[in-house]
């Protein structure tokens, strides 16, 4: 299903779904969209997104991982 990955996009989704969890991961919009065949521009979008963390039972968002998902979505949209 989907569209081969290159090599880059492939690290990629690797280091994301590490960094989230592969259970997370497995059912994430980002997985769906690769699965589609959505273009890498409209992945690395939703890469993006996904920048926040729970402090004091709120979401709020990661400087480190807007660095983090910054740096996959630029490797998966080359």
């Amino acid at each position: 299903k989907g569209r081969r990955l290159t090599d880059t996009q492939t690290a990629a989704i690797v280091s994301f779904a590490y960094n989230v969890g592969w259970g997370t991961y497995r059912t994430s919009t980002v997985r769906r969209m690769i699965l589609q065949g959505r273009n890498g521009a409209d992945v690395a979008e939703e890469i993006r997104k996904w920048v926040f963390v729970t402090q004091d039972g709120r979401k709020v968002r990661s400087r480190g991982l807007q660095k983090r998902r910054l740096t996959e979505a630029l490797m998966f949209a080359r």
